[in-house]
């Protein structure tokens, strides 16, 4: 049985519902694999357990700036609930699921995605000038 943690649901209309259909299609889920999918909107997840994220006008999101976090960082008190069980295997989808997931399996080997996002919008940033709104800019740091 795998554990297959992604950070919003799989779909079409932006870059990380995009990534994590890819990441469906590559792991090829099999029956027994648990899957959680933590979003902010409440969407159809058939298939899937669903974790609510925090919305962009949440306290916890500026606490977790605060501490120099990514803002919609998960915490293990939202994963744990959802993740009994030994797993032969565990996909974490992104860096806001990570140090979470991390704290509730602190020994077993983890495949984690992480994706350019912050790297690509600081080379733009700093080359062309490119404006980013003051949360990110505090995510960037």
């Amino acid at each position: 049985m795998r554990l297959i943690l992604l950070p919003d649901r799989p779909g079409d209309d932006c870059g990380g519902a995009k990534l994590v259909r890819a990441d469906l299609a590559r792991l090829e889920p099999r029956d027994d694999d648990l899957i959680v999918v933590r979003t902010a909107t409440p969407v159809e997840t058939s298939g899937f357990v669903r974790i609510s994220a925090p919305n962009r006008r949440s306290p916890r999101r500026v606490s977790n700036l605060a501490r120099r976090r990514v803002s919609f960082e998960a915490t293990r008190q939202e994963l744990e609930p959802f993740l009994a069980g030994e797993y032969e295997e565990i996909f974490c989808g992104g860096v806001e699921l990570y140090r979470a997931t991390r704290a509730v399996f602190p020994t077993q080997h983890l495949t984690v995605r992480l994706h350019n996002l912050f790297s690509l919008v600081q080379s733009r940033r700093r080359v062309l000038r490119y404006p980013v709104d003051p949360v990110f800019a505090i995510n960037l740091a």
